[in-house]
């Protein structure tokens, strides 16, 4: 398995665990993730470590990667199942997303919703 789809992947099974600490291992100390929660961006691993624990605060989810692909750029472009719930189990969406991801040094250091071709 490519290492950047076995990272995501990674990243994605902690998000599951709600293990922010385990997420925030995974990403570079500058990382520039798209805020999929209240728009915007959120910029460096200690504003991530915040970010997400707000978010998994309110909401709990379940992530499978789909499938991921390779762009010409060098980022990954992957496919998920997303069930996102209230804490006490109300579904709150559910779905399939896209994301595009960046990598340095073996880490995540973007994420993107992509630009439709």
């Amino acid at each position: 398995m490519d290492g950047r789809k076995a990272l995501v992947r990674e990243f994605y099974e902690a998000f599951n665990r709600q293990d922010v600490e385990g997420m925030a291992a995974l990403v570079h100390p500058q990382a520039d993730f798209a805020d999929l929660f209240d728009d915007g961006r959120v910029v460096g691993r200690e504003a991530l470590i915040v970010h997400w624990t707000r978010v998994l605060g309110l909401v709990r989810g379940e992530l499978t990667l789909v499938s991921a692909r390779a762009a010409k750029d060098g980022s990954l472009v992957v496919s998920f199942r997303h069930q996102i719930t209230n804490p006490e189990g109300r579904l709150w969406d559910n779905g399939e997303e896209t994301l595009r991801y960046e990598f340095i040094d073996g880490l995540i250091s973007r994420m993107d919703r992509p630009v439709p071709p």
